[in-house]
Formats: structure tokens, C-alpha cells, sequence
């Protein structure tokens, strides 16, 4: 199963990253151990296009991460995606 795994970009009143998105890194591992293919795209330092990467890496699922000051986001990839192709769980 191919597996994509999105830290959506926020803006923050400062320009610092403590930390890299870890859950993410974690479900990624746990995944890539259970035989499934992966990619994360970690948007404050991937700026690949959704689009681009679904087209060369076409996933059965994708997961995107939600921190407090990022929890309205996700769905803006999720909506872009999924009515043209499949369903959203909310």
C-alpha cells in the first residue's frame, strides 16, 4: 500500500522550528515496517507541489498531521484531492 504522510505548512507569529514533525516520522516507521510503501511531505521545508507528488507516488491513503495551531489545515489537501478522486474521512 502506498502510504503519504503531509505536515501541512502554518504561518507562525515567529519564524522557528523546534522540532521536526515526529508522529509523522513515527507512523512513517511503523509503516515502512509493515511492508508499505511511504513518503512524507513536510511542507515548512518541501515545497513539492500536491499535485506533482500524488502523480508520481499515487497513494491508497493519505495522512496528514495536526498540530494545535494547524488543526483548521488539513483538510486543504484533503479537499483538493480527494472529491476528484476517492472519498475523505473527515
Amino acid at each position: 500500500m502506498n502510504v503519504l504522510l503531509v505536515n501541512p505548512n502554518i504561518t507562525m507569529p515567529i519564524a522557528v522550528r523546534t522540532s521536526p514533525p515526529l508522529g509523522i516520522a513515527y507512523t512513517a516507521a511503523i509503516s515502512e515496517r509493515m511492508g508499505h510503501q511511504v513518503r512524507v511531505l513536510d511542507r515548512p521545508v518541501d515545497d513539492t507541489p500536491l499535485e506533482q507528488l500524488v502523480d508520481e507516488f499515487p497513494p491508497d491513503v493519505i495522512g496528514i498531521t495536526a498540530t494545535t495551531p494547524a488543526a483548521s489545515r488539513p483538510r486543504t489537501p484533503a479537499a483538493a484531492w480527494y472529491p476528484e478522486r476517492g472519498r475523505c474521512a473527515p
